[in-house]
């Protein structure tokens, strides 16, 4: 899985797009060691009606203040696969440990099903639950 966060680094730079300051994979790392913060991984796939559904809710501003919280990348379809993922949307919380070696805390496979009429809340949950989770796998 770190290779999934090194092998797009040279496709991938920092994007910023919807408020939320988006990191390629290959500035992952650093922006996490240099900022303490954990990453969340947000993987999605052209055409997918629930990504386009739950990337709306990527433009509240209280999920993007959220969102401030982690650093962010985003996945495209082609590299996901790497990471393990098939159904989308999904998304992945994880860390570094003290050895420099990738740590996934809580994985979302099909994130789809926050998607309706309280999909804001449900995803603040989750996002408050891994960063909860990946703050407490970091203390182990």
């Amino acid at each position: 899985m770190l290779a999934g966060l090194a092998i797009c680094s040279a496709l991938c730079g920092s994007v910023e797009a919807d408020s939320i300051k988006w990191v390629g994979e290959r500035d992952a790392r650093k922006a996490m060691m240099s900022s303490g913060k954990v990453c969340w991984v947000y993987f999605s796939r052209t055409g997918c009606g629930p990504c386009r559904q739950f990337e709306k809710l990527l433009t509240l501003p209280d999920v993007v203040k959220k969102l401030e919280m982690f650093v962010c990348v985003k996945i495209p379809h082609g590299r996901s696969r790497a990471w393990g993922v098939t159904k989308f949307p999904s998304s992945v919380f994880c860390h570094f440990n003290e050895s420099g070696r990738l740590v996934i805390v809580a994985v979302s496979k099909g994130t789809r099903s926050i998607i309706n009429a309280k999909s804001e809340l449900k995803f603040l949950a989750q996002l408050s639950s891994g960063l909860a989770a990946t703050q407490q796998g970091k203390k182990d």
